[in-house]
């Protein structure tokens, strides 16, 4: 395994090095020495960490509470109204020239604000309005972290460089941050599994 962690790595050192030689490279890596871009790959990358909780949900959902797929599905598709509101207000900012900075800033907020509310209504018994509410919390950060990092980071390029940017940013978004905190949070609720079961063993014995 780290012998293909290793390759992998090379290969990408290779590439970056090849495009940078080349008098016409494939992909401008350049780019990404502008602080706008870098500042967006860092954004997106730390974007994983609230979007790497959705599989946590759905253990809870399912796992805890006992929900079958359409209430789940159900439960998702509240955020969809989130996602409006926040679009709404997001036309009407940029109209009006709300600063980009408290706009990135305010998704964050959203996003925090469902994971500490996913941690204090994790109970065995709870109403599923509470559900409903922090799914349009989450589809109001969503919206605003999407279209704010991503106008932040390419709205200072031109057309070639925008197109080499897109491809390296949507990789980081949709699989490396995402799937990466994804696994970390998988790994931890695997290890806390086996805690739980250790820590009642030992509540049992002493009982008995």
């Amino acid at each position: 395994m780290n012998a293909i962690y290793d390759k992998g790595l090379f290969q990408v050192v290779v590439f970056i090095w090849r495009q940078l030689t080349l008098p016409q490279p494939f992909m401008d890596v350049r780019v990404f020495r502008k602080t706008p871009v870098l500042h967006g790959l860092l954004l997106l990358f730390s974007l994983g960490v609230y979007m790497g909780t959705a599989a946590m949900q759905t253990s809870f959902t399912t796992g805890v509470l006992g929900y079958d797929n359409y209430t789940n599905a159900v439960l998702y598709a509240w955020m969809i109204a989130g996602i409006a509101i926040r679009g709404l207000m997001g036309v009407i900012g940029f109209k009006r020239g709300w600063h980009l900075e408290y706009f990135i800033f305010g998704g964050y907020l959203c996003f925090m604000a469902y994971s500490v509310s996913m941690y204090f209504l994790m109970a065995p018994v709870i109403d599923i309005e509470y559900l409903y509410v922090i799914s349009m919390v989450k589809g109001l950060g969503m919206t605003v972290l999407f279209i704010g990092i991503w106008y932040y980071a390419m709205s200072t390029l031109p057309m070639d460089e925008m197109l080499s940017a897109v491809s390296v940013l949507m990789v980081v978004r949709t699989f490396v941050g995402a799937a990466l905190f994804a696994a970390v949070y998988s790994w931890a609720q695997y290890q806390l599994t086996w805690q739980s079961a250790a820590n009642l063993a030992t509540g049992m014995d002493a009982v008995q």
